[in-house]
């Protein structure tokens, strides 16, 4: 049986977009952007949590390495940002899709006036056909930006949405982390997703509904495209 119109927040890790240099993949992103298209015009609702500002800003500043400080982690995420949007809508209007760019505070779950404005945003970009591509608000965070790690994020995201489904980007070789919000519902299958020659080991879990998850859990059902 078909998922009928779930909503999907698709988690990438720029680096699994990657070279092995560190510069952007065009073919990767390409492929990426092809899978999330075909899941929009098949009716799905699409939100993308990325990372990649730092990296981005560390590339366009030239500099050897990514800043260790936090300031001049904040600033190089600053420069990132811009690069990184603008990737995201050159590869999505390849495939006719309007992206829109969306950054968040750490901790807006401590604000109710803000999860909801950020939920009518997201269901209203969403009712307009358009993908929010969302991203932490780096240049004024202190806590995620210092542990690298937007999973927070991706969760606090299908919280605010009511999404059905996570999907993590989790390695350079196609592997998914899949987190269905319960039962059947959030099970994909090859149908579901649009793909070819796709094998699959899923297990089932539901999106926790306290204010954390721990990694190992996120890590628990893999996805594997080929």
């Amino acid at each position: 049986m078909c998922i009928k119109q779930p909503r999907i927040v698709f988690r990438i890790e720029i680096a699994t977009l990657s070279n092995p240099d560190g510069r952007l993949n065009i073919k990767k992103m390409d492929r990426l952007a092809m899978l999330i298209s075909n899941l929009r015009n098949s009716g799905k609702e699409i939100l993308v949590v990325t990372s990649g500002a730092i990296a981005l800003g560390t590339e366009k500043l030239n500099l050897p390495k990514q800043p260790s400080s936090l300031i001049e982690m904040q600033a190089t995420a600053a420069i990132g940002q811009a690069g990184l949007i603008r990737f995201y809508q050159d590869q999505f209007a390849i495939y006719n899709q309007i992206v829109a760019q969306v950054l968040l505070p750490s901790d807006i779950m401590d604000n109710e006036i803000r999860v909801e404005n950020a939920r009518n945003t997201f269901n209203t970009l969403l009712d307009m056909n358009i993908i929010p591509v969302i991203n932490e608000n780096d240049p004024v965070s202190t806590i995620d930006i210092e542990l690298d790690d937007n999973y927070p994020l991706a969760l606090n995201v299908a919280k605010i949405t009511g999404a059905d489904i996570i999907i993590i980007k989790m390695d350079a070789n196609g592997s998914y982390s899949i987190l269905p919000k319960g039962g059947n519902k959030g099970i994909l299958t090859k149908d579901d997703l649009n793909c070819t020659k796709t094998r699959r080991s899923l297990q089932t879990s539901r999106i926790n509904t306290q204010p954390k998850i721990s990694l190992s859990q996120l890590k628990r059902s893999i996805l594997k495209f080929r």
